[in-house]
């Protein structure tokens, strides 16, 4: 775990409106560990499901799928974690490296072993318990490692909602993207944005007679 976490790490995995060139290398190094660690052969399947984005060298953005077949596959259990990070930020706060991975006290340090690179690691060793023991999960499980999650998810889920069927009515899906020590807790919703629009009507008046008036600027504050 820690092995995968570093590597993921190395790869600066920045959105375009974030200053970086996209998740590419960061995919192509998850799907190259993926397959040397026990993801190839046998029913397991990896695919990509890229996002035009012209911004970018690769002039993608990539979406990596692993499926895990079920006993049934009337629905699937997905597991969804992000490529994509949040900038480093003022380098001086850091006391090294941010795209390097230091273990100290038990616990890892580096941008994005947290957000969301738990979730993502989390999600491939619990998969990997299963082929590594022979066992063949009740429902078909699927992992989403997807792009875009930072600066709001249009090369990432949203594209792929609009561009594949890959996603089932009945199937269920768990993001592993915050929680608490113990594992206890679930959440079925998350904080969003709310935008909204209000028109406030004043009446005009003279600067010297303001009391005629009605200051539609007051009224808004």
């Amino acid at each position: 775990m820690v092995e995968l976490e570093s590597l993921l790490t190395r790869c600066k995995a920045l959105a375009p409106e974030n200053g970086g060139d996209g998740e590419l290398e960061k995919c192509t190094a998850l799907e190259k560990w993926l397959c040397e660690n026990g993801f190839s052969g046998g029913n397991v399947k990896i695919e990509r499901f890229d996002a035009p984005d012209c911004r970018v060298s690769s002039k993608i953005r990539p979406n990596l799928v692993v499926t895990v077949p079920g006993k049934s596959d009337d629905f699937s259990v997905w597991v969804m974690a992000h490529l994509d990070v949040v900038p480093a930020g003022d380098l001086s706060l850091w006391s090294g490296d941010p795209w390097t991975v230091v273990e100290k006290d038990g616990k890892l340090y580096g941008r994005g072993v947290e957000d969301n690179q738990q979730g993502l690691v989390s999600a491939v060793f619990a998969a990997l318990a299963y082929i590594k023991n022979g066992a063949v999960p009740a429902h078909t499980v699927k992992l989403l490692f997807a792009a875009d999650e930072e600066v709001g998810s249009e090369y990432g889920v949203i594209w792929l909602l609009k561009n594949t069927a890959l996603f089932r009515k009945n199937d269920l899906v768990l993001i592993p993207d915050g929680g608490d020590s113990k594992g206890e807790t679930i959440e079925i919703a998350e904080k969003n944005l709310l935008w909204l629009k209000v028109h406030v009507h004043g009446k005009q008046a003279h600067g010297s007679r303001p009391d005629q008036g009605n200051n539609a600027c007051t009224a808004a504050s």
